[in-house]
């Protein structure tokens, strides 16, 4: 039975109601639809600290470190971190200093970016002991007092190699042979100089390859500040050796020439310097013509075709005696016009000046990494202070050492690294079910490898294997894309997860959230639906008051 006076309403309004139950159904429509499959976002990033064996590893964490002291053995390290710092681990040398003027060992370490020490291991005294890179996942080259090793952290097997030598190992995949440094003595007109053979030399130790610095430079290159080692002139001080294998070249720096060569390896030809007594014309960052752009550097790497990154101590610079500003310094050469410009520069404050020692690498992300290595600095309470600063200068992580009682400390060179490849994170995909899907991963090596190294990747979708295969790591830590085309999904949510791994089998991982839905087009479609229903209502109740009129 229906009450009369709903009757009535029923009679009077149906039409109109059943217009609004529609407007309010769309709308309800449109907002289940555009809510109904988003779900919290899910990022799968490794961060477990590595256990030296094969298998899942990382050195990808997200923290941000306050100012903060971590206490070792023999020293103290003070540690500075902001958030867009390039996070990984840190490997270098430790060369203690004591005050009482007695030998101390060098201590190779791995840090994480809080100071935590990851991995040591005693590596002697000597000036052939400041030096360790990664020549791939597993293993370290370094120097101890015998010569270089070949360290596999993981089995920490050794290899005493026999090739001994000073500042510099370089090793040669083409040959599996060591470059490093020879120095000698020579007289010329009742006067002793100082030289360097470069030399290679097999896992044996015996000699294979060598290549005498006099050869292309002349004892009356001595620097008019007068280098002396001892009692002989020094000419070459020869600390940087960096080889290009894929093109059989090197790059040698003799410190006290302020200049820098391109060498065949092959051939031994010089095929030019780059300096004080190259062959390019130099211009500085303001564009300014110089006679050189560094003085007394270390550590030349080459970044990109043509790019370089050096650190210039700025010691005995001739155009200024009293300038003491140490800088990383990225130049970007011509080799057509023989022009080389600096490209960026980074001048550090005063108190970390380092008149000797230093390394300058670039990172991943960008930023620069900055050795200023000797136990002292002007106006200043610490020994060897390790940076990074970012594209625009600013400090985002550094790494100190204060003086003790006992000790001041120096660092050579220091190298960033991670214990398994670094992945990018691109954002989660929305899309509609009949668009094609594209997701394009960058990944890089594990540390600034300077050769070109195998990896591996495993696609999975909703944890099914999609698709596998090889692909090659850039040199120089330049990214390689990863992109896959997945063609068009049906309507739903998807977990898409990447495995990236390198010769070692060390892997990390990253996984996005595809949104396949109608959302976006709903939610337009019941905009334009209740806008055209709502006019249709209007044009209703107009018409019947026009009516009764």
């Amino acid at each position: 039975m229906i009450l009369p006076g709903i009757r009535y309403y029923r009679k009077k309004i149906s039409f109109q109601a059943l217009i609004l139950l529609l407007l309010i159904s769309v709308s309800f429509f449109s907002y289940i639809t555009s809510f109904g499959h988003f779900k919290t976002k899910l990022r799968v990033i490794n961060t477990i600290e590595p256990q030296f064996e094969k298998g899942h590893i990382t050195g990808q964490t997200e923290i941000k470190i306050p100012r903060r002291t971590v206490q070792a053995a023999d020293f103290v390290i003070s540690i500075y971190q902001e958030d867009d710092a390039f996070n990984g681990y840190n490997l270098f040398v430790v060369d203690p200093k004591s005050s009482d003027q007695s030998k101390c060992n060098n201590t190779l370490l791995i840090t994480d970016m809080a100071g935590k020490i990851i991995k040591k291991r005693n590596v002697g005294y000597g000036s052939g002991t400041v030096f360790a890179e990664f020549i791939n996942s597993t293993t370290i080259l370094m120097g101890e007092p015998s010569g270089a090793v070949l360290w596999d952290i993981y089995t920490n097997a050794s290899l005493s190699t026999g090739a001994r030598g000073h500042h510099e190992y370089e090793y040669n995949p083409n040959n599996n042979t060591i470059f490093t440094f020879n120095l000698y003595n020579i007289e010329i007109e009742g006067v002793s100089y100082r030289f360097d053979y470069i030399n290679e030399y097999n896992l044996t130790g015996h000699l294979v390859w060598s290549l005498d610095t006099r050869s292309f430079i002349s004892h009356t290159q001595w620097c008019p500040f007068q280098d002396m080692v001892g009692k002989d002139r020094g000419i070459t001080h020869s600390n940087t050796f960096f080889f290009d294998s894929e093109e059989d070249i090197f790059y040698y720096n003799p410190r006290n020439l302020n200049t820098f060569y391109k060498i065949d390896h092959k051939t031994s030809e010089v095929i030019w310097g780059l300096g004080q007594y190259g062959d390019f014309t130099l211009y500085d960052i303001k564009g300014n013509k110089r006679q050189s752009l560094f003085f007394h550097p270390h550590a030349i790497e080459k970044i990109d075709d043509n790019k370089f990154i050096l650190f210039d101590n700025d010691k005995h610079n001739f155009g200024d005696p009293s300038s003491s500003k140490s800088r990383i310094v990225e130049l970007e050469i011509d080799e057509s016009t023989m022009t080389a410009n600096e490209s960026w520069v980074w001048v550090a404050p005063n108190s970390y000046y380092s008149h000797a020692l230093g390394d300058a690498d670039r990172l991943p992300n960008g930023n620069r990494l900055g050795t200023f290595g000797t136990s002292s600095h002007p106006d200043s309470s610490l020994g060897a202070r390790l940076v990074e600063v970012n594209n625009q200068g600013k400090i985002v992580w550094e790494l100190n050492f204060p003086h003790t009682e006992k000790y001041t400390h120096e660092v050579n060179r220091m190298e960033r690294i991670c214990f398994s490849p670094v992945l990018s994170s691109p954002p989660d995909v929305k899309t509609f079910p009949n668009d094609n899907i594209s997701v394009t991963w960058q990944t890089w090596y594990n540390f600034r490898a300077k050769r070109k190294m195998n990896g591996f990747y495993s696609l999975f979708l909703d944890g099914e294997l999609i698709e596998e295969g090889k692909h090659v790591f850039e040199k120089f830590w330049k990214p390689t894309d990863l992109t896959f085309d997945l063609g068009k999904l049906n309507l739903g949510t998807y977990n898409l997860l990447i495995e990236v791994e390198d010769e070692g089998e060390h892997v990390t991982t990253d996984e996005i959230i595809i949104y396949v839905d109608y959302h976006e087009s709903t939610s337009t479609i019941a905009i334009s639906t209740n806008s055209i229903l709502l006019g249709l209502v209007i044009l209703i109740i107009w018409r019947k008051r026009a009516a009764k009129k």
